[in-house]
Formats: structure tokens, sequence, C-alpha cells
């Protein structure tokens, strides 16, 4: 297994990523993918040099995670889609182009947020890992549901 790490890039030239773009609110069952331990080699943070109070991570993806993302990325083009690592979202966009360089940007948030969302990720979970199914989005929407009326 790759070693996995965490650091930190001050004043990093942000640059838009060739996959998702526009951070957008998507509506409920949109399509998840989530990174799992065997999808995430490495993640680093990142300042914006525009707007110094916004952070991102940076995640380079394994063989098994580059692979994953295109695929799932060719299926749901111009849908808004989510990124996740356990249950914090990494990214929320609307699919542009499939991705396949390998590569994931979160969308901007503060640095507390950002440095949380990276420890996460110098150790993700096992599961859930890839593309999320739409019967399993519609189970934890369902319990949801049920235990919010109960």
């Amino acid at each position: 297994m790759a070693t996995r790490g965490l650091s930190v890039l001050a004043l990093v030239t942000i640059a838009v990523s060739p996959v998702i773009v526009h951070s957008e609110p998507s509506a409920a069952g949109s399509p998840r993918f989530h990174l799992c331990d065997s999808f995430v080699e490495a993640a680093t943070l990142g300042q914006s040099t525009r707007v110094p109070e916004e952070w991102f991570v940076h995640v380079k993806l394994t063989p098994d995670g580059a692979s994953a993302l295109p695929q799932f990325t060719r299926v749901h083009l111009g849908e808004a889609a989510q990124v996740l690592v356990a249950s914090s979202l990494l990214v929320e966009a609307k699919v542009q182009t499939i991705v396949d360089s390998g590569r994931i940007q979160s969308s901007p948030r503060p640095k507390a947020s950002a440095e949380v969302l990276a420890e996460l990720l110098a150790s993700p979970p096992s599961a859930p890992c890839g593309a999320e199914s739409p019967a399993a989005q519609q189970g934890a929407a369902a319990d949801t549901a049920g235990a919010s009326s109960a």
C-alpha cells in the first residue's frame, strides 16, 4: 500500500481543476463518489493566493482511485455530483468533463475545515468506496426520514 501523508503548501496558486468546476448545490439524490483508503495516495493543503481566507485540499489518487473516478465522471457528465470522504463533503459540483488526472481538489473552505478534511484523507476509511449506488442513497434517505419521524 502507498504511504499517505499530509503536507501544507503555503501560498499555492490555485488552478481550476479540469474535472469539476463551479461549486453548485445539488438536489437530494445526487450521485456520490466516496474516497477510501485504497483510492487516496496523499492529501495536501493549499491556500488561495486570491482569497487568503480560502483553503483547498488537493488529493492525489492511487491507480485504483484514478481508474474509478473517470468512470464515475463519465457516467455523470452534466450532473451535480458529490465527492466525499467518510461523511464529509470534499466537493459538490457539476461535472463538466471526465476527470482522469488522478487528482481532485476540494471546494474552498476556511483553514480549520480544510485541516480536518485533510486529516480524514490522511487515514481514510476502507468503506464506503467508489460510486454510491442509487439504491444505497434511497436507503439512507429512508433511514433518515424514518429516524426524523420517530
